[in-house]
């Protein structure tokens, strides 16, 4: 048999993602030649790897018992690739990621400034999603990477943390309670609320704040922008919840922002990626660049903050 490491590359990912068309576009290549190489690979082999029923693939008894070894096959293809590989090897790669616009803006350009300068070989693409869209992309082999705010469930996909933030309280000019050093969910209740898009994290665990203080709250718009929900607060529409970041670099005077007490709305911001099954030279650069960068920015915060 002369079987090509393609087609075990094809096997793992398709394994891995339970479908030919998710795994075609993750590869990069048309359905129809991934389907031609597992149907080549099965024929070689003498066995059947996949059952194919409608959209659903599962794997076979038999392709159970051969995936550990494509996966070893796999990745010493991979080991051996990048003992090899130089940075200028990189060129001509195209690497997806997922950010949310209001991530993005505030937490990933200077890295992407860094990164852009640094390999500017490799051709970025942003697909500018909602959070909650953010795995379903990556799922779907539409992006490598995606960044996003946590949910709070387990993601089955590899995790980087790299921010915690707390939320602050935006007010208009002239809000009766300015001047507080801090405000309470309570304290807010009766005032309407400048909030997020439904596919946005931030609006999910605005709400479930609220419902666990058992308090209405009335949304008098919604906007997917941080200047324009600033601008909205500012010209007396009403009240915001927003990261201290933002609030950070918002100009003096401008609005008034104080933070929230009670309760607290930590906003986790991480990296996700797909670790298993073929992983491309550029996905790894980014995760590695990426980890190597925030991890750096939290130790000068560190030794900032301990002099």
């Amino acid at each position: 048999m002369c079987m090509d490491v393609n087609q075990w590359i094809y096997f793992v990912e398709i394994a891995h993602r339970k479908s030919f068309s998710k795994a075609a576009k993750a590869l990069h290549i048309s359905q129809p030649a991934i389907s031609k190489a597992i149907r080549s690979l099965e024929e070689e082999g003498g066995t059947q790897l996949f059952f194919r029923a409608n959209r659903t693939v599962e794997l076979t008894p038999q392709g159970k018992a051969l995936l550990p070894q494509a996966e070893d096959v796999v990745n010493r293809y991979e080991a051996l690739g990048n003992s090899l590989k130089k940075k200028g090897e990189l060129e001509h790669s195209v690497l997806q990621v997922a950010i949310p616009p209001m991530v993005g803006s505030s937490f990933i350009s200077p890295f992407l400034q860094y990164f852009l300068s640094a390999y500017p070989q490799i051709q970025l693409e942003i697909r500018e999603v909602g959070c909650n869209e953010v795995p379903h992309y990556l799922e779907n082999g539409e992006v490598q990477v995606g960044v996003l705010g946590m949910p709070n469930r387990e993601l089955p996909y590899k995790t980087y943390i790299f921010s915690e933030e707390s939320m602050e309280i935006v007010l208009p000019p002239g809000f009766p309670l300015n001047g507080r050093r801090g405000l309470t969910l309570q304290d807010i209740r009766d005032y309407p609320v400048i909030d997020y898009p439904d596919e946005f994290s931030l609006h999910h665990l605005i709400r479930a704040a609220f419902q666990r203080e058992m308090l209405d709250y009335h949304v008098v718009c919604c906007s997917s922008n941080w200047d324009f929900v600033i601008e909205m607060a500012r010209a007396g529409m009403g009240v915001a919840l927003m990261p201290e970041r933002v609030c950070d670099r918002l100009p003096k005077g401008h609005v008034a922002h104080v933070p929230l007490l009670e309760p607290k709305i930590p906003w986790v911001l991480g990296m996700i990626w797909q670790d298993k099954g073929y992983v491309s030279p550029a996905t790894k650069v980014w995760v590695d660049e990426f980890q190597k960068f925030f991890s750096a920015n939290v130790a000068k915060k560190a030794a900032a903050a301990a002099l």
